[in-house]
Formats: structure tokens, sequence, C-alpha cells
């Protein structure tokens, strides 16, 4: 990165912008792509170039480029298609320079197969090189966050495999057994690096109860050399995590209010000494609408319309979930954790797993030394809150556990 500073201009510089996207953003999701218009140079001026590695235009795009121009004011909006035979084409790395904006979208089969062709084995092409370009240009990149960085990618698993059998990395070939999809398996040399902030991110998050298996992977990959963190970063579906300045404070904000954004810290993270993961007391935060964090510091700014939430909690108790890492009631750890900040007397809730298979577990919550924020959204009676430093703990039931709440 220091190099590309080098050849850079400090206007150019403090104009670099990068959108993270949580999955399943949709042609109608107005706060997100009217950001995207914004940074792209605005109604009537914005270029919009999408990039697909999907062998035929889906409907997914068709509806992204018909929008972009009829709905949110862009000036153009095309489909760039890069396949193994053009990604080094000079003419597709041409057309992507001249781009104001660029999404990156995973409409094929599997997300190995689109950082595969953009970055084969691990080397930029020379359309990726073009990316890069436009953005330290002035383009604002938008894509996947899971996709996006330098750090592991995750590629499947669920929390319950996770930590039961911990990560595997994969290859070409491996990423696409469907017999396995349960297994956490990762990218070893990690995506895009478009995100080069030292940060695991993965999608789709709190709707597919992915907390536990990123910090698993956390854990497992922290000391690996190139890739390895302690950091991670989880974008729920139709939320974005807005990033400017990349190269100096790297400011994030975020937009949507579908969901949030999961922030987690495992540098002192101990499991328990057993051949089952799990651990006690680690602070998680959470951010939601119009927040803001620089991720070189880590230092969080709660919206100005977000109020402190401790005295003036709404609930009276708290509601434990029964299937806390379920990938099917969508965002029942966001939704339980939201309530825990928001009720008058509890501090402490035990939630639980529901599996097909042995073991279960419980999820303990703790907001004993969490600060938490919130408030109505404006001009609606949607409530949404943040907090930090609420401390969880996951460990296996035993079988007397298993008969408290069964």
């Amino acid at each position: 990165m220091a190099a590309w500073i080098l050849l850079l201009v400090p206007a150019v510089v403090a104009a670099q912008n990068l959108i993270l996207l949580g999955g399943a953003v949709t042609d109608n999701s107005t706060l997100i792509w009217n950001r995207l218009i914004l940074l792209a140079g605005g109604r009537g001026v914005a270029r919009i170039g999408i990039i697909s590695a999907a062998e035929q235009t889906s409907e997914e795009c068709e509806n992204l480029i018909n929008s972009f121009s009829a709905v949110y004011g862009a000036a153009s909006a095309v489909r760039i298609a890069v396949t193994a035979d053009n990604n080094d084409d000079p003419a597709t790395a041409q057309l992507i320079e001249n781009q104001s904006g660029i999404l990156i979208i995973d409409d094929g089969d599997i997300r190995l197969s689109l950082i595969q062709t953009l970055r084969p084995n691990g080397v930029d092409s020379l359309a990726l090189m073009a990316v890069r370009n436009a953005m330290r240009s002035g383009a604002v990149v938008a894509g996947d966050g899971g996709f996006m960085s330098n750090s592991a990618v995750i590629v499947s698993g669920t929390t319950w495999s996770a930590l039961m059998m911990g990560s595997f990395a994969t290859d070409a070939a491996d990423a696409v057994d469907e017999s396995n999809l349960m297994k956490l398996k990762y990218i070893p040399r990690g995506g895009l690096g478009l995100f080069a902030n030292g940060y695991v991110v993965d999608s789709r998050f709190s709707e597919l109860g992915r907390e536990g298996r990123l910090i698993r992977l956390l854990h497992d990959t922290r000391h690996l050399p190139v890739i390895g963190t302690t950091k991670g970063i989880g974008i729920d579906e139709n939320v974005a995590l807005v990033i400017t300045d990349s190269f100096t404070k790297s400011k994030a904000e975020v937009v949507g209010t579908s969901g949030g954004v999961f922030y987690v810290d495992v540098a002192n993270l101990q499991p328990h000494a057993n051949a089952t993961f799990g651990f006690d007391n680690l602070p998680i935060n959470f951010l939601s609408v119009d927040d803001k964090m620089d991720l070189s510091t880590n230092e969080v700014n709660y919206a100005d319309w977000k109020s402190a939430l401790a005295g003036e909690e709404w609930f009276d108790k708290a509601v434990p979930s029964m299937d806390i890492f379920s990938d099917t009631k969508g965002g029942q750890w966001r939704k339980t954790a939201k309530k825990l900040v928001d009720c008058k007397n509890d501090f402490v809730i035990i939630n639980y797993s529901i599996e097909a298979r042995q073991p279960q577990f419980q999820v303990v919550f703790d907001r004993s030394q969490s600060v938490a924020y919130g408030s109505d959204l404006p001009n609606t009676t949607n409530f949404v809150a943040s907090y930090k430093n609420l401390l969880v703990s996951i460990k296996p039931l035993l079988p007397n556990d298993r008969m408290i709440h069964s």
C-alpha cells in the first residue's frame, strides 16, 4: 500500500471509497445505492460498471442496470463480463477504468469462481488491477464484503460445525463439494484484497447465524502469515459498511436499517481446554445505521440522534433464544442481544442452540460491562440499538444442562 501512496496526489487519496455489502442487497436497497451513486459523482454524472463473472447476464444484474439508470439517476450503467478468457484483456481493463463507480457482484455458482477469475492463483488479473487503478483515481468500488478483503475468505460452514470441528483451508476442487457444506472452509490466499485493513469479513451474517463461525475462524487463523488477523466484521443482509479515506484513517459508516455490523477482536480469547470449542467473556460490539468507526483505532462514534440506554431501557425482561445459531429464523443472535441491552432487570441471559446432532450449546450474554445506545429511526417507530462490550460465553451442554430447557 505504501507504494501506491507514492504514486498518488493527496486529493485523489482523500477520495478513495469502498463499500462492503452484507449480501441480499436488491435493486430496491435505496439507502445503499443512493450512497453508491453519490460517491460515484452524483445523479446525472455517475458511470456505473457492474463486474460479473457469470456466463450470462443474471436477472439480478439486469435489474440493477435498469434501476441505476431509471431510479437512481446514473448517467450510465453497464455490465462488464470478466471471464478467464478476457480477464487480462486491455479493452476490458480500459472499460473498467472508465467507470466512476464499480459494483462487483457474486452472481455465479460459487464465491470462489469470482475470486479465481479476478485474482487467479492469488495474482491480480489485468481486470482487477484496473479496479484498483479506478479506485485510486477516485472511483467508488462496491462488492460483497465476504470476498473483498486480503484476509481469509469463508466459503462454507455453520456455527455448530465450526465449534465442533474447526476450520479447514480449501482449494477450488474442495470448495464445490456440496456433500460437506457444513464444514467451515476458507480460502487461505484471501479475497480480492481491495479491503486491506486486516479484518476477516463475513456477510449475510446474523440472518444465517454466523457469529460463532466467524469467532472460530479468527481463532484458528490468527497466527497465519499474511492473512492472519484477530479482528472480524460481520455485515447483515441489506446493510453496507461504507469506508472512506481508506489510505488514512479508514473511516467506516453503517448504511442500511434492516440490521447492522458485528465487530469482534479475539486477541485475548482463551478457548476451553477440551475437544469442543468454547470460551468465556469475549467482548462483542454491534453498530447500527449511521454509526461510524475508525478502522485504524477501533474508535466508534454513535449516531448523534441515538441516546444512551442506561436508565432508559424499554423492556422489563429480556427473552433468551432457544435457537441462537438459527439459519432459518433470521437474526436470532442480533435480536436477542438487542432486547437484552434495552431491558431494565436482566443483565445476564442464557441462550441455547437446537441442533440435530449433539452436543447442543449454551450461549451466555452478559451486559454488565456494556454500553448501549439507541433510538427510533427518524420519523418512524422502528427502534435500533448499538452496543459495545457485550460479554459472550459459549460452551457445550452437559446432559443435565439439556434438561433445563427441554
